[in-house]
């Protein structure tokens, strides 16, 4: 228990001394991004403290520090410019705009936080967040060089002569406190030790150097003196909620709510690695949006992950919820009551903080391994970089992510096999590998011999997956071109996913399922049958000008006056059979050969037999076209097929006046003879024979089929 408390005690400390000194590190910052945005020092300042507080309270990443940022400030230039605009001369419209906006900006950020958009952030490549570390260090770096100047005569000039070795002398001392005291002393934050002792130095021998109240006085403020934020009812009174202000404050805002997001959950990233703990990134979302809320309402330029001052406090010991707080807290004092002191810290102590920063959040060990990762990455790391320096941080890592997808998109194109080989029964399989999507489609269509290929061809996606819809319009199109060629396609082992989508973008093969769910409605239950005929092209069964309703439920004429049954009679028919895959069947009427292929695809070994010489050999061919081998013989149904007798079922598909003997007699024991009996109007009757030669005879219903042509002659 006693270490627990000491432990904790010990966690507290840290916490209130790392807050204290990015307190004192916010404040040049909070101000200098004020004057970006041309506001006054207190709207950076005031957004600090609220924005650090709320997100410090709140959010999902204990230790990370938010405030006022320069990545938003550069945006809120030409906001408040325009809002300036628009109202009359003194009356500082472009401010109310300013906070009406971060409101508006707060609650996208919210919105997206309560989407749980933010884990997005997990898609960002590691060559990107190199890239991005180093080109903010670089940033921070080159925003601190703008302290090396002073004006002279109304104008910013480089600082010269005593002035500038002063400067870069008490800058290298503060570093040096930093480099040194940690491998003496730890007990202290060294950052913090480095402001007090160089402020300490500057004061004590009346050093002539810039200060906070000098910077902020150069920069046209007048000190960080102040009260509390009051809420701006201003806003209400003075902007018009109308479409034209939103459309004016609209865009700013989805940009600032957009690069406020993505600072913080890339800084988010970086903390979650510096202290080996995770964050979340949907509750920092949610907070920072409240926090930017509030910050409008209360006169606050609003804000998000600070970097450089995140640094500050995770090398500095702050790790929990307390350091953020105390910061926050600590800048409202300063504003409050000790603002006189506060201004005389140098800008050089503050100057060398964040050089060290800068020294510690630079990837150094991103030049060992450029010329050992892939040129693509380099790239991608270098890129980055530059483009956080030149233009800004979203558009940084926008390009990155775009980079990399599209170097992922390459590579995955390239790695799409296909691996072909026969089946005993003479089918071709092409094994994908490799994932099918819009890059990959053209290998992927080049894999294929349509012509050359046999009558029966199956792709298995076990190794592969089908991943946008230019794959599933891929599929689509090659099922279209093999039924065209007069071949069976079968695409196997693709997700359920998958499947759906596939049935939703090809019109046949939706049809197909539809069909299958009405017969599954209708009472079809068996799975083998249902299967059979969500496998089954019924188009290519039947004559072309009815092919747009070939998947309705109804019977449609072919050739020589006979029928095609409608698909409920033939899967109920099947189902009454009660086979198994390997039993023998006699099919008798092959009529289309829909039936026989029904059983085929069941894994049956079905034996057909046709009346009709015309359409025996129509179905013939196309049953060679589509690969099935079963089978077939021109003769008279009545007679059935003695040479392959005895059958486990028999499945006549024209209506017969009586039920014929020699039918009954090719049943093997056990096998059921399933027949439509009756002269206009037929029973569908099922019968079971025995073991000692009796049969067991049920009715099902009325059916109306063609009659069962017999052979006079024979």
């Amino acid at each position: 228990m006693m270490k627990f408390i000491r432990k904790r005690s010990a966690n507290a400390k840290n916490d209130i001394l790392s807050g204290l000194t990015v307190a004192l590190a916010l404040v040049p910052e909070a101000v200098a991004f004020a004057f970006v945005a041309g506001v006054d020092p207190l709207v950076g300042l005031y957004a600090a403290f609220m924005v650090g507080l709320i997100t410090s309270a709140f959010g999902g990443r204990p230790g990370m520090i938010s405030g006022a940022t320069g990545a938003l400030a550069v945006v809120m230039v030409s906001l408040v410019s325009r809002g300036n605009a628009m109202g009359a001369e003194g009356e500082n419209m472009g401010l109310y705009y300013l906070f009406l906006t971060v409101i508006l900006m707060g609650a996208i950020q919210m919105l997206v936080g309560a989407f749980k958009l933010g884990k997005f952030v997990r898609l960002i490549p590691h060559p990107v967040m190199m890239g991005f570390v180093n080109g903010l260090a670089i940033v921070i770096f080159l925003s601190q060089l703008g302290m090396f100047k002073t004006v002279v005569n109304g104008e910013k000039q480089w600082l010269m002569g005593e002035k500038l070795y002063l400067m870069l002398g008490l800058v290298a001392l503060t570093m040096a406190i930093m480099y040194f005291l940690p491998k003496l002393y730890k007990r202290l934050p060294e950052a913090l030790i480095a402001i007090l002792v160089v402020s300490g130095i500057a004061i004590g021998f009346g050093l002539d150097v810039s200060t906070v109240g000098s910077f902020i006085r150069e920069g046209g403020g007048e000190g960080i003196s102040g009260g509390l934020p009051t809420f701006q009812l201003a806003i209400f009174e003075k902007i018009p909620f109308t479409w034209e202000t939103l459309k004016f404050i609209g865009p700013y805002a989805i940009i600032l709510a957009a690069i406020g997001l993505i600072e913080s959950l890339m800084t988010l990233n970086l903390v979650d690695e510096l202290t080996e703990t995770r964050g979340s990134s949907n509750r920092e979302c949610l907070a920072q949006g409240g926090a930017n809320i509030v910050t409008g309402l209360f006169g606050g330029m609003g804000g998000c992950a600070m970097i450089g001052q995140s640094i500050i406090n995770i090398k500095s010991g702050g790790r929990g919820r307390l350091s953020g707080i105390v910061a926050a807290l600590a800048l409202l004092m300063f504003i409050l009551f000790a603002a006189g002191l506060i201004e005389k810290v140098p800008i050089a102590a503050l100057v060398g903080v964040m050089f060290m920063v800068v020294i510690g959040t630079f990837a150094w060990s991103s030049f060992r391994i450029l010329n050992k990762i892939p040129l693509s990455d380099a790239i991608v790391l270098i890129s980055v970089s530059a483009l956080t320096v030149v233009f800004d941080l979203a558009i940084a890592v926008m390009a990155g992510i775009v980079m990399s997808a599209l170097v992922f998109a390459w590579e995955s194109a390239k790695r799409i096999r296909a691996r072909k080989h026969l089946k005993e029964d003479g089918t071709k399989v092409y094994e994908i590998w490799g994932p099918l999507f819009f890059g990959s489609v053209k290998a992927f269509n080049s894999k294929f011999d349509i012509q050359g290929d046999p009558a029966k061809v199956e792709i298995d996606f076990i190794e592969s997956r089908v991943a946008d819809h230019s794959a599933l319009e891929a599929l689509y199109n090659l099922v279209e071109k093999y039924e065209a060629a007069g071949k069976q396609l079968t695409i196997r082992h693709l997700s359920e996913e998958c499947q759906r989508l596939m049935m939703k973008a090809s019109p046949k093969l939706g049809k197909r399922n539809q069909l299958v769910r009405l017969l599954i409605e209708k009472g079809i239950s068996s799975k083998s049958v249902l299967k059979a005929i969500g496998k089954i092209p019924r188009h290519l069964f039947i004559d072309s000008s009815f092919e747009e309703f070939a998947y309705q439920d109804k019977p449609f004429p072919i050739a020589a006056g006979q029928t095609i049954s409608q698909p409920y009679t033939v899967a109920f028919q099947s189902e009454l059979l009660a086979v198994k895959a390997g039993d023998k069947v006699l099919d008798v009427g092959t009529g289309s050969g829909y039936q026989a292929a029904v059983l085929h695809e069941m894994g049956v070994k079905v034996f057909s037999i046709e009346r009709q010489k015309e359409l025996f050999d129509h179905t013939r061919n196309l049953m060679r076209k589509l690969g099935y081998t079963f089978h077939m013989k021109y003769g008279d149904g009545y007679k059935g097929m003695p040479s392959q007798a005895p059958f486990d079922g028999i499945v006549v598909t024209a209506g017969a006046p009586y039920i014929p003997k020699p039918l009954v007699e090719q049943l093997k024991p056990g096998g059921r003879l399933v027949i439509p009996v009756g002269q206009n109007v037929q029973k569908m009757k099922v019968l079971t024979k025995q073991n000692d030669g009796r049969l067991v005879q049920k009715e099902y219903g009325e059916f109306r089929f063609v009659p069962l042509l017999e052979d006079k002659n024979g």
